[in-house]
């Protein structure tokens, strides 16, 4: 039985691990759930699977605290009580957790030689050189939950990497792609949240909507799988039923086709290195064409962004990460237009002071620097 521990329980990946999870409930056993805010959710969760102890970045009020203290299940709020609940005997991490705090489990777990089935991009591109050169010297493994980054994970297996020519993340587009400046402008919230594809948190689905999310994959893709940014691509594909592909020296392209179902990758990482069935399956029947087209970075003002960071290196990738995080939120809070996230997310990257990150001391000063210039910005300062 496999001993599990899910932060991000409440949010969307969350709350589809656990979905899995009660599918196979003879197969693996919650020691803890963590999540922001959603105390009510997340009790409930506690009481279903028999979880104990949670944490709850947002501390309860009392009526809330008695709550959970009349079932036993003790609450955490502190990062020393995040940490704790990674002290015990556990076999994976899920970390579904949203924003850059994710950072600071990510890295506990692999000290702690924890395998971590990760679903927060930020971490890992906030602090991708200090992940791999702690994984040298830990015995954890990380499993993404991205769609796009299971699928290359799978079709990594067994392969070398010293045959792959390139490695192609696949993009729906999101609900915007072929919109005019004029009706960009106009994008609400709510508009923005309706996603063509995907079940997804609202962050994630406003980065897809503006798409720095498939920015933010790339950076992703090459920390986790150590190639040479030239060798990572993306192909605009809207069907969303191919993941991910690998072409391969001689020619060969092999590629991933699942459904448009978070459940899918969650169900890979959790039987991992065994499969378990998620209960899904494509559907042959409607299945007609499936179309491909190679994007104009130099149009998709997001994915240039992105890949200028990856490029310049060092700390723009953390700035980029913090500073769209909180540009989103100020579209959510009415302050900007959908147009001004990805064009002061460009101000603010030229900006930025590259620094040497190799430690989280460092990446703080980063997250610091970006708040700093990006609330210059939205004060209209700079």
């Amino acid at each position: 039985m496999k001993k599990i521990v899910i932060l991000g329980s409440t949010g969307s990946v969350g709350q589809q691990t656990l979905e899995v999870i009660s599918q196979h409930k003879s197969d693996f056993q919650i020691l803890s759930l963590g999540a922001k805010r959603n105390c009510n959710l997340l009790f409930n969760q506690a009481k279903e699977f028999g979880v104990k102890k949670v944490f709850l970045k947002d501390c309860p009020s009392i009526d809330e605290s008695e709550k959970f203290a009349s079932e036993g299940i003790q609450v955490f709020n502190s990062r020393k009580g995040l940490f704790s609940l990674l002290d015990e005997d556990i076999d994976q991490l899920v970390l579904a957790m949203s924003g850059t705090d994710a950072v600071y489990p990510l890295i506990y777990a692999i000290e702690r030689g924890i395998d971590v089935a990760l679903a927060n991009k930020e971490a890992i591109i906030a602090c991708g050189e200090i992940v791999n050169n702690k994984l040298m010297n830990s015995k954890s493994s990380i499993i993404p939950l991205d769609s796009e980054h299971n699928a290359l994970y799978q079709l990594l297996d067994g392969n070398k990497k010293k045959d792959i020519a390139k490695i192609i993340l696949t993009c729906s587009g999101g609900p915007f792609f072929n919109s005019s400046p004029e009706e960009l402008v106009e994008v609400t919230p709510e508009m923005a949240l309706s996603h063509p594809r995907w079940d997804m948190g609202r962050k994630i689905t406003i980065d897809s909507a503006t798409l720095m999310n498939k920015g933010f994959e790339v950076i992703e893709a090459y920390y986790l799988f150590q190639v040479a940014v030239s060798e990572i691509e993306v192909l605009l594909h809207p069907e969303a039923l191919i993941h991910g592909l690998i072409e391969f020296k001689d020619g060969t392209v092999m590629a991933e086709l699942a459904p448009t179902d978070m459940k899918m990758p969650i169900a890979y990482a959790l039987g991992f290195p065994d499969r378990i069935d998620s209960g899904l399956r494509l559907d042959w029947h409607n299945m007609r064409k499936l179309h491909f087209e190679i994007p104009d970075k130099e149009k998709l003002i997001a994915l240039k962004i992105a890949y200028q960071c990856l490029e310049l290196g060092e700390s723009y990738p953390a700035f980029l990460v913090k500073a769209d995080e909180i540009l989103v939120e100020a579209f959510f809070e009415g302050k900007i237009r959908f147009t001004n996230i990805t064009e002061m997310i460009q101000r603010a990257v030229s900006l930025h002071q590259p620094v040497k990150v190799d430690s989280l001391e460092k990446i703080e000063l980063v997250f610091k620097d970006a708040e700093k210039i990006t609330k210059q910005i939205l004060k209209g300062d700079k």
